[in-house]
């Protein structure tokens, strides 16, 4: 799922308790993600990972001195802020606390997925329990090599969490 989707979904479930504490939203926002990636659903292709390495990706050396980890890494970083922007735009927050909880909602949303990347990218070992709890929430179905499906099915839960946020 995309960095925006989670990061929109997690601001409509935890829209009726912004007034909560802002440990409780980030947690909600976590479990969001994970409660989200059981659903199947469309993920773009990330060019700095070889072919080879998709079925084992314990094998996965990313090359920090190459263009194309620095195009995925703007790419993911343009996909959260998306998520982000849309999130601002629908709860508005008129106060510092408020800001904050909005970035603590979209942080928890998207944070597996980031722990995922420094489990890759840095081998570490400390973060192996957390990608195994990724792993087992993940979807088995994948829908990446089927983008006729997977971006409309993604773009209507996007869609009804913008509804939701109304």
């Amino acid at each position: 799922m995309t960095l925006a989707t989670h990061i929109v979904i997690a601001g409509a479930i935890t829209k009726p308790i912004t007034s909560a504490h802002p440990a409780l939203l980030f947690l909600v926002s976590l479990a969001s993600h994970y409660l989200m990636d059981l659903i199947p659903h469309w993920d773009y292709k990330i060019h700095s990972i070889p072919d080879k390495h998709k079925e084992s990706p314990d094998e996965i050396q990313w090359n920090f001195f190459d263009k194309v980890f620095w195009k995925d890494v703007t790419r993911f970083g343009i996909d959260a802020l998306i998520g982000f922007g849309v999130l601002l735009f629908f709860l508005w927050p008129e106060s510092w606390p408020a800001f904050f909880k909005v970035f603590l909602i979209s942080a928890g949303s998207i944070l597996p997925d980031f722990l995922q990347g420094v489990y890759f990218t840095r081998k570490a070992e400390f973060l192996k329990p957390i990608q195994r709890l990724h792993d087992y929430f993940h979807t088995r179905l994948r829908l990446g090599p089927y983008p006729l499906i997977g971006i409309p099915f993604q773009a209507l839960f996007f869609i009804l969490s913008v509804y939701f946020l109304l």
